[in-house]
């Protein structure tokens, strides 16, 4: 059997505003980004629809804002920290995500499957009820990892997978920050009915607000 860990950091955020293609040198690939960020926003889209189930009861609320999320190249370098192969928090003033298998045979690419399916349920698993505020309660459950991935204002996600002698880690950061005690995880509302950010506009297919 293989061990699974995921450990959630919170930080303070920092400037960093590419949302390309990254030119790092660290070995990670487009293919390894696309998976990152499309399973972030494929989950983001299934809680903003309602259509999450949640362990304290039925699904997730509907997302009157729920923003699609973008790549940022600054955030993957600074995530590639994760290279000195040690798992404790990279203390970049990002929120952050992290997740260890100790199976070395995983690729990266599956590794970034695994890693945010892992994140995502603790929904499923501990939950967060209908009120979808963070209180202390709530993020004492262990649910840090799942707040992250959907926080409203986290935007941007910069990740990378690295591949050690005896594990396997991977992680993500986000900008802004979430999971701030006593704060909405998003607002609630119609689906995508407050997407109220300059020229933003409503995919009511994913639920996810899509910004210029």
């Amino acid at each position: 059997m293989f061990l699974v860990v995921a450990v959630c950091y919170l930080a303070l955020l920092s400037s960093a505003v590419l949302a390309d293609r990254c030119k790092l040198k660290n070995d990670t690939t487009d293919e390894v980004r696309d998976v990152f960020l499309n399973k972030h926003n494929e989950y983001r889209s299934k809680v903003a629809r309602g259509l999450a189930k949640d362990r304290q009861g039925g699904t997730t609320p509907t997302a009157g804002t729920m923003a699609r999320m973008s790549y940022d190249c600054k955030l993957e370098e600074t995530m590639m920290k994760l290279n000195k192969c040690i798992f404790r928090d990279s203390k970049s003033g990002n929120g952050e995500n992290i997740w260890l298998s100790t199976d070395t045979r995983l690729n990266k690419t599956h590794a970034a499957t695994m890693s945010t399916k892992i994140w995502f349920s603790e929904l499923e698993t501990k939950g967060i009820g209908k009120e979808n505020k963070l209180t202390e309660q709530v993020f004492n459950r262990g649910v840090g990892h799942y707040t992250q991935m959907v926080w409203q204002s986290s935007r941007r996600i910069g990740c990378g997978v690295k591949v050690c002698a005896k594990f396997v880690l991977a992680g993500c950061q986000y900008q802004k920050r979430g999971n701030l005690i006593g704060a909405d995880i998003y607002e609630k509302g119609d689906v995508c009915s407050m997407c109220n950010c300059q020229q933003c506009r409503c995919n009511k297919k994913e639920g996810l607000c899509d910004a210029p």
